[in-house]
């Protein structure tokens, strides 16, 4: 198969770009590539790991500093898929061993329109999900402070509870899994491929769902990397979100551009 990518240049301030040209169309892979991808990340990590340790460094103090001030949540949303990109371009680089620190801002240079009405679509989604969290809590609890007598009180309080759970199981069963489908290569999409929001968020929703076996592996095995993470106190993150983001970026060759490492 012919590669997508262009050869590594000498100059270490060169842009690597692809273009899969598929437009948006993807491909069903096996259950196995969830393992090749993931050795795929840990490669690309393994080619130049301070960069990576440094560049999760100044991702993680960056978002933590927004959720220290006054809005700072909303532009997290508004930022996230920019510097995802910026991850992303950074594991094409670091493959191609050009890779400098610079490349994390990449999403703020090129295609940055689409990547920040991602990042809207993920600010309106979790502003939705707040909303109705605060109306099913807000609604059980008026019950609540409503009781006039023990036994009113207590079923208020049950019934406060079932409300939680029903909008705790509806976020995680339907709602988290069509945000996280729909968002999870969009960044991909909008970056690499110039393609819009709109077209970028439908093109990974019907990737995911095609890909539904590798991926769901795939997500189980991030799940036990970073549960491990946080074990070591939050160190094992300089390893977790590179190996993650590099991944990502692997299992975007393989399902969209049909050309990766993780295929040799």
């Amino acid at each position: 198969m012919k590669d997508i990518n262009p050869p590594p240049s000498s100059n270490p301030s060169s842009e690597v770009l692809i273009a899969t040209r598929r437009n948006g169309h993807s491909r069903r892979t096996s259950a196995g590539r969830a393992y090749a991808w993931i050795v795929a990340g840990w490669q690309c990590f393994m080619r130049n790991p301070p960069l990576w340790v440094g560049v999760s460094i100044v991702v993680m103090l960056f978002f933590l500093l927004l959720l220290a001030i006054s809005l700072g949540a909303l532009a997290s949303y508004l930022f996230a898929p920019s510097i995802g990109a910026g991850m992303l371009y950074l594991a094409q680089r670091i493959d191609s061993n050009e890779g400098v620190f610079s490349d994390l801002f990449a999403g703020f240079r090129r295609n940055t329109t689409s990547l920040i009405w991602l990042g809207v679509v993920l600010l309106i989604a979790m502003g939705l999900w707040k909303i109705w969290f605060f109306f099913m809590l807000f609604g059980g609890w008026s019950g609540f402070s409503a009781a006039v007598s023990t036994s009113v009180m207590m079923q208020a309080v049950a019934q406060a509870g079932a409300l939680l759970m029903i909008s705790l199981a509806l976020f995680i069963l339907i709602f988290l899994p069509i945000l996280c489908m729909a968002l999870w290569f969009s960044p991909a999409l909008c970056f690499f491929d110039s393609m819009r929001a709109n077209a970028a968020l439908r093109a990974s929703f019907y990737a995911c769902l095609k890909n539904w076996l590798p991926l769901t592996l795939y997500g189980l095995i991030l799940l036990i990397i970073f549960s491990l993470s946080l074990v070591t106190a939050g160190i094992g993150f300089l390893v977790s979100i590179p190996l993650m983001m590099a991944s990502l970026y692997h299992s975007y060759l393989d399902i969209f551009a049909h050309d990766s490492p993780a295929n040799d």
